[in-house]
């Protein structure tokens, strides 16, 4: 049964969120620099501070590039088969590069959850023949 392309929509979602939430830190981060720049009265220690932090953001900002061009192969659509669902980690399918990568957070909308409901009720019912 085709789900659609929910599950790679999600992580394409995910990683955007993710890389767009750091390149808010990042430009924040590089404001706040260029302000210090100005100020006489800022310590070595928080320079270093901040240059810890900007390479920080872009390391995680390389990161979900990288992500991406891991995920860009997913099939566009996903199918169930109503036959052999069972309860399984994700974790024994694909296994997260680390705790930023999104993989572990893709849960399946209610709406394919309903569609995949429907149809191992038809399949393991007489529902489809009272209709």
């Amino acid at each position: 049964m085709s789900i659609g392309s929910c599950i790679s929509d999600s992580v394409f979602l995910e990683l955007l969120r993710e890389k767009n939430y750091y390149y808010d830190l990042l430009l924040k981060t590089k404001i706040q620099a260029e302000r210090i720049q100005k100020d006489d009265t800022t310590t070595l220690d928080e320079l270093s501070q901040i240059g810890r932090d900007l390479k920080a953001y872009f390391d995680n900002i390389k990161y979900f590039d990288d992500l991406e061009n891991k995920y860009k192969n997913i099939k566009k659509s996903s199918y169930a088969n109503i036959y052999q669902i069972t309860t399984i980690d994700k974790s024994k399918i694909v296994n997260p590069m680390n705790h930023l990568d999104p993989i572990k957070r893709i849960k399946a909308p209610d709406s394919v959850m309903d569609k995949i409901d429907k149809g191992i009720i038809e399949a393991f019912t007489q529902a489809k023949e009272k209709q």
